[in-house]
């Protein structure tokens, strides 16, 4: 049998078997997120703590699977070092013995459907992979087992169209503040992945409203941003980690230009095709201007910055980031 056939046919087999794997825990965290519900009404805290175990266990198994089994080749710059070590428990009250949980607001570029798994790279190597939120678009909550999963562990759905999105956000905020969750609240601003249609299109408007032209990135959306600063200004979310992530597909050398896929990061060897690299700047939100305004033009200066810092990867993969190896103790 040519090699070519017993490597699709393992590729297949691999797929099934992790997919059934991983759609079985799925569908026994649905069912304790279902059973939790009806301790809402008494401890609403502590269903957020059970929810952020079960988001632990999911995300835990596809980051493990890609990194450990399938090689991918991830690298970190930037301010990824001075992020803290989460070693709060998850479950149950705060140690007074250990360093309290850092939140953080996190904005990023958005280039393909797996963003969400290299920005997981970090936060499971920093303690935090139980306490991600991502503001996902309205239609994944059909999703089946993944979309439920995530509505009844309190991720933001969003329509795109804010004054139907304000109200749930708000309340959102509401519980973060009021339960004071440990958190990343991750946002990609841009509101969509990359690809050249939609680049074009966000260039013609930056032309036409006297924006700056980006030719890497997007233009981001703003409004969300400036009304998540302001509600959580004054909570226990300290800072804003602005990531950036690119991808090289080393055949080629492209940088930005193809992607992996979610099947391709469960099945494939990823270590002979891709390079990963994502960049943390990590910002005190009391640094931030305060005025709507200001922060508009303070996102807009951060996305020309992401555009110069993709540039200069593509003129030269930056090689010598750091290489973190995922925890050993899991």
């Amino acid at each position: 049998m040519p090699s070519s056939i017993i490597k699709v046919f393992r590729r297949a087999l691999h797929g099934v078997l992790f997919g059934a794997s991983l759609g079985s825990l799925a569908v026994l965290c649905n069912i304790v997120q279902v059973v939790t519900l009806l301790l809402y009404p008494f401890n609403r805290k502590l269903v957020g703590q059970i929810n952020a175990l079960i988001c632990d266990a999911i995300w835990r198994t596809i980051n493990v699977a890609m990194e450990r089994r399938n090689g991918a080749r991830i690298t970190f710059s930037g301010d990824h070092a001075v992020v803290p070590m989460n070693k709060q428990p998850v479950l149950g009250s705060i140690d007074p013995t250990l360093p309290p949980t850092e939140s953080a607001i996190v904005i990023c570029n958005h280039l393909c459907a797996i963003d969400w798994a290299v920005i997981n790279t970090l936060a499971i190597r920093r303690g935090m992979l139980a306490h991600g939120k991502y503001f996902i678009k309205s239609s994944m909550k059909y999703l089946p087992l993944f979309g439920p999963g995530m509505l009844l562990a309190g991720f933001p759905f969003l329509s795109r169209n804010w004054a139907s999105d304000q109200h749930k956000i708000d309340a959102i905020f509401k519980t973060l503040r009021e339960d004071r969750l440990p958190c990343w609240l991750i946002s990609f601003l841009e509101g969509t992945r990359l690809t050249p249609k939609k680049l074009a299109e966000s260039q013609a408007f930056c032309q036409k409203n006297g924006r700056p032209v980006l030719q890497n990135v997007m233009y981001p959306r703003k409004k969300g941003l400036v009304a998540t600063l302001s509600a959580l200004r004054d909570s226990h979310v300290h800072y804003v980690y602005d990531m950036t992530i690119a991808y090289r597909f080393r055949p080629t050398g492209a940088v930005n230009e193809v992607f992996p896929n979610v099947a391709t990061i469960h099945t494939d060897y990823l270590g002979d095709d891709w390079d990963f690299h994502l960049h943390v700047d990590r910002i005190p939100i009391a640094d931030i201007p305060e005025d709507p305004a200001v922060v508009e033009q303070w996102i807009e200066d951060r996305w020309v910055q992401k555009d110069q810092l993709i540039a200069q990867w593509k003129a030269a993969w930056p090689g010598t980031a750091s290489k973190v190896p995922i925890p050993a103790k899991l």
